[in-house]
């Protein structure tokens, strides 16, 4: 007998799946991926920008009261010291004709602190609070040459001429990585009492505030967090794959078992468990097909339960089920493993015999009607139940027909078997 739709299920469900849903699988992967990356990629710029942005409170901080200290010392016109053998004056005062020195009643001498003195002062006795930390002044048009510009602060100078307001960036000095910042000095009244004759004017860019600050700790802490971000990325990844393709392989599971129960549906009939009119009519005409391409021989039988009405009218329509379902059992006992069996409808079923010669076809037939007349049919109280069967054939030599022609001279000779007295064979 022809494999049944029960027998099918191993191999459907061992099927790969198809482009769809394979489809539908890489797309999910690709958007987890894409996703995952720039997630991880978003949150490592952003550890890096509170990182800078933290760095940048902190200089402007530091620059606040620096700038605060020295509009102090401008606005009071500079401050007065004690000149000592370690506090001597400001020569670069006595450049710009200013005299630095004044000598108190009683002897003693004070000598003028201007802010960018007191600023380079203070810069070099008293560290900012992170160790390695430090600021200065510097300027283009410098008097002091402790004040000359470096590249970088040349660079952020020009920019401050441009109307830049600050100037900051992550940067290597002497294989050292540091925080970097500067904002201008601007000058203002207080500062033309010294510099007025440099020709600078009020809003003037005088110079500025340069300070350090270090990064090489920070950047190492970066370097491990973005591992460890990356880390966690290819976990998370990793894990979503695992997941997504197990989840595809139970969907396609559930698919294929979908799909399973629909082709069942749609090829069995629900009564009997065999295949049902449209299925075995189309292999009927499968079977036809390769009679005319390679020369084979095919038959059918087609077999109807004898007083079948006589079952429903006496037994009752539920015992008419079931000695239908009996008869069919009885079919699939004596059939050979690839022939196709069928019901076309009502107590009509049918053997499609691919491969068969006619006295073969005949036997067939016969040990079907032997069967089903042994059989013991328990609803029908030992009454016998007879089946009256008309083959038809098919050869090599034979002119292919329609499967409606075939099927039709089968009918033919069923009846011709009824009104000789059913229980019988005839060939068509």
């Amino acid at each position: 007998m022809d494999t049944h739709p029960q027998a099918d299920e191993a191999a459907q469900a061992e099927q790969p799946i198809g482009a769809p849903l394979r489809r539908f699988r890489a797309a999910i992967l690709v958007a987890l991926t894409v996703v995952t990356i720039v997630t991880f990629a978003w949150l490592g710029t952003t550890v890096v920008r509170l990182v800078d942005e933290q760095a940048l409170a902190q200089a402007r901080s530091y620059t606040d009261l620096i700038i605060a200290a020295r509009a102090w010392n401008s606005q009071a016109g500079g401050v007065y010291v004690r000149k000592t053998d370690t506090v001597q004056s400001n020569p670069y005062l006595i450049l710009l004709g200013v005299d630095p020195d004044l000598t108190l009643p009683d002897g003693s001498v004070l000598t003028l602190r201007n802010p960018a003195a007191m600023t380079r002062e203070i810069a070099e006795q008293l560290p900012l609070a992170d160790a390695g930390s430090e600021f200065r002044l510097t300027s283009l048009e410098f008097v002091n040459p402790d004040n000359a510009p470096d590249v970088w602060e040349q660079a952020g100078l020009a920019e401050f001429e441009r109307g830049v307001e600050e100037y900051w960036a992550v940067a290597e000095s002497d294989d050292v990585r540091l925080f970097r910042y500067m904002r201008p000095l601007v000058v203002d009244e207080s500062c033309l009492s010294c510099h007025g004759d440099s020709g600078y004017k009020v809003g003037d860019i005088r110079g500025a505030i340069s300070i350090r600050l270090p990064h090489e700790a920070t950047a190492a802490a970066l370097e491990a967090t973005r591992i460890q971000l990356v880390t966690i990325a290819v976990v998370i990844l990793a894990g979503s794959w695992l997941f997504v393709w197990l989840a595809s392989r139970v969907f396609a599971s559930r698919i294929a078992e979908a799909n399973r129960r629909l082709e069942h549906a749609a090829t069995t009939d629900a009564l009997t468990g065999l295949w049902n009119r449209g299925y075995v009519l189309a292999r009927l005409g499968q079977e036809l097909d390769r009679v005319r391409r390679q020369e084979r021989g095919v038959g059918v039988a087609l077999v109807d339960i004898d007083h079948f009405k006589h079952v429903n009218d006496t037994y009752g329509h539920a015992a008419g089920d079931e000695a239908l379902r009996q008869v069919a059992s009885a079919l699939r006992s004596a059939v050979r493993t690839y022939d196709v069996v069928g019901r076309l409808g009502g107590e009509e079923l049918l053997i499609v015999a691919p491969d068969i010669e006619p006295d073969a076809l005949a036997v067939l037939a016969e040990r079907i009607r032997t069967m089903v007349a042994s059989a013991v049919i328990d609803v029908l109280a030992g009454e016998p139940l007879t089946v009256s069967i008309g083959t038809a054939y098919v050869g090599s030599g034979d002119s292919v027909e329609h499967t409606d022609v075939l099927i039709a001279r089968a009918d033919a000779a069923m009846y011709a078997a009824k009104e000789a007295g059913r229980n019988r064979v005839v060939a068509g």
